[in-house]
């Protein structure tokens, strides 16, 4: 802090403490973090701490303080103000530490992993406390997911497992209760709002006999899913084909299983019939138009069904392919148009 209380940089482990961000900390005042009754208690203290320490009556002060906090908890700390002299300023070097035992208090965890370690390596590394709180993580993980670290910490676990996934974290954390390491796989949502596979190695954290909380290890594992994903949708598919007699089933099937890779909401399985160059859809799912038959002529299907060759493209791919004059889109243009011929 400086010398009027405005806090100029905090480490990993006071933002875990306090629960709260380093952008949330930095060019904030000390006093906002202590209960109200505390903060002009401080104010005053402050200054006759700045004081003495400048004029060398004491190295170091010590006072406890009482903090506020969202849960209500009661969190009182022993605080150590030390001067910092440097060439241009002084600032008071403050050092804190929880006199109330009880609480769960995020720097314990730090100190059970090797944090240099954790910080240089290329798979993604958090901890988390015994109420599912996201208060450490590495570079790599944030990276992973597309979060800066300060933008996770802080945060339920939830805020990053999709909806369908919660149930069987829960069961993880679980076990983690009751001393369980494992592995297990699970889809994480990045920032951007897709949903990547990761494998996670799972260890609980105790202390004093005293579960406190879960460390994990994680590898992103997306390309291996999807191509096990892709592999076993390709052998339901050759399944289906042979097995199914119903032509809807069988469309609905292909649709169902294509959905366990990518998007299908906007769904089509188009026929062609070479006499009369005509387009049918016997199965046509799609949220803004209607089509039973169309003229095949130069459409996106018709361009796939005659090249043979499936099509994957955004939306500066469809504009450069109906510029070329080889294809041309009919209805709504879409972000993205995949076709694939059968």
């Amino acid at each position: 802090m400086d010398v009027n209380g405005k806090i100029v940089t905090s480490n990993i482990n006071a933002q875990v403490a306090l629960n709260k961000r380093s952008g949330d900390l930095c060019d904030s005042y000390f006093s906002k973090l202590l209960e109200t009754n505390e903060q002009l208690r401080f104010d005053n203290l402050y200054r006759q701490i700045v004081d003495q320490i400048l004029e060398e009556k004491d190295s170091s002060i010590k006072q406890k303080l009482r903090f506020s906090s969202p849960k209500n908890e009661k969190r009182i700390y022993e605080i150590l103000f030390e001067i910092l002299t440097t060439r241009d300023a002084n600032f008071v070097l403050t050092r804190f530490s929880l006199e109330n035992k009880n609480v769960e208090l995020g720097t314990q965890f730090i100190t059970h992993s090797n944090q240099d370690i954790s910080q240089s390596m290329t798979e993604g590394f958090l901890i988390q406390d015994a109420r599912g709180k996201m208060i450490y993580l590495n570079p790599a993980f944030a990276n992973m997911i597309g979060y800066s670290v300060d933008e996770l910490i802080g945060h339920h676990w939830t805020y990053i497992v999709p909806k369908e996934d919660i149930k069987k974290v829960a069961k993880a954390d679980k076990r983690r209760t009751q001393g369980i390491a494992d592995r297990y796989e699970l889809r994480i949502l990045r920032k951007d709002g897709r949903k990547i596979f990761v494998l996670i190695n799972g260890k609980p954290l105790f202390e004093n006999n005293k579960y406190i909380g879960t460390q994990a290890v994680c590898s992103d594992i997306t390309d291996i899913k999807r191509t096990e994903l892709i592999h076993g949708f390709l052998h339901r598919l050759y399944q289906a084909i042979h097995q199914t007699k119903d032509m809807m089933e069988l469309y609905r099937s292909i649709q169902d299983e294509l959905s366990k890779i990518l998007d299908t909401t906007n769904f089509i399985i188009a026929l062609y019939n070479s006499d009369r160059d005509e387009l049918t859809f016997p199965y046509f799912k799609d949220e803004k138009d209607e089509i039973v038959t169309a003229a095949a002529g130069k459409s996106f299907s018709a361009y796939v069904i005659k090249t043979r060759e499936a099509l994957f493209l955004n939306e500066k791919g469809i504009d450069d392919l109906n510029k070329s004059g080889k294809a041309i889109m009919a209805g709504t243009t879409p972000k993205i148009w995949m076709g694939l011929p059968l």
